[in-house]
């Protein structure tokens, strides 16, 4: 013990350990493969108040996320499905629901047969391609942030096709 801590204060090796262990936590939230998850739960606070929450339930390469916000009659409501690869890059992508003020969500992606096609609130299109690219949703939960790094970290010039 040194001359300048007290018995009652921790011992620098384990608050070392405790910290490496909040940064692992931390690190495995981001950065685990989804497909190496089988349930998430996060809630969303505003104000030291819980007004929604995220929970995503995952099986092999497929992910449900269910995401509502209620802040003041304000927040959204949806259902998200989707179907990854084996990069976890999505097939497909579902969301259903309300976005942030209301308005009525059915967002869509499919790749197939080398040819990606979605339909969001804010454009509908096709691209043919070699393979996936990722797809960014229009009213998707703030999961797919995780699933953005993931990709993101699985690229030698951290960047992506989209």
């Amino acid at each position: 013990m040194s001359p300048l801590s007290s018995a009652s204060e921790p011992s620098r090796p384990r608050c070392r350990r405790a910290a490496y262990a909040a940064l692992a936590a931390a690190w495995w939230t981001v950065f685990a493969p989804p497909l190496l998850a089988a349930e998430e739960h996060l809630v969303v606070l505003s104000n030291d108040e819980v007004v929604g929450t995220l929970d995503a339930r995952s099986e092999g390469r497929h992910v449900e996320i269910h995401y509502q916000v209620d802040n003041n009659g304000r927040g959204p409501k949806i259902a998200e499905r989707i179907e990854l690869d084996e990069r976890g890059y999505p097939l497909t992508w579902t969301i259903q629901g309300s976005s942030l003020f209301g308005a009525l969500v059915n967002e869509s992606y499919r790749w197939q047969d080398g040819l990606s096609r979605w339909d969001s609130q804010a454009e509908k299109g096709s691209r043919p391609g070699q393979r996936p690219p990722m797809y960014i949703g229009g009213d998707a939960s703030p999961w797919a942030l995780g699933l953005y790094v993931r990709a993101l970290r699985g690229t030698p010039d951290r960047t992506l096709e989209v």
